[in-house]
């Protein structure tokens, strides 16, 4: 069991992660709680970025692509993932002012990724 004092917005993300897969506006609504939801769509998305950002390259979850076949991990080493992310994550929000429903890519926690594979 998780002490709450311990709760914060990456270990509930994590949470998330394990079991099911997260998109970029479940991330974007997690730092809201947690950040407060008066930072605007905008920088909410931008937020969410950095904290995705943090949990790719610790190796903490997987980015990639959900489709009706499965998970897909994007290809690449933690830099080549994260560099996408951020260029992907910058046209969406160009584009939108955030980060849409399935938009971006989708994560999930490495345990999530290999009980689906098996």
């Amino acid at each position: 069991m998780i002490d709450l004092g311990e709760w914060t917005m990456e270990t509930e993300i994590l949470d998330e992660g394990r079991q099911d897969w997260v998109s970029f506006a479940v991330v974007s609504q997690i730092v809201g709680a947690y950040e407060g939801s008066e930072l605007g769509p905008r920088a909410m998305s931008r937020r969410a970025v950095e904290v995705a950002v943090a949990l790719v390259e610790s190796g903490r979850i997987v980015a990639g692509d959900l489709t009706p076949a499965g998970f897909h991990p994007w290809p690449g080493d933690a830099y080549e993932v994260v560099a996408r992310i951020r260029r992907d994550a910058e046209d969406v929000i160009a584009r939108h002012g955030y980060i849409p429903l399935a938009e971006v890519c989708w994560f999930a926690t490495p345990e999530l990724v290999a009980r689906a594979r098996s």
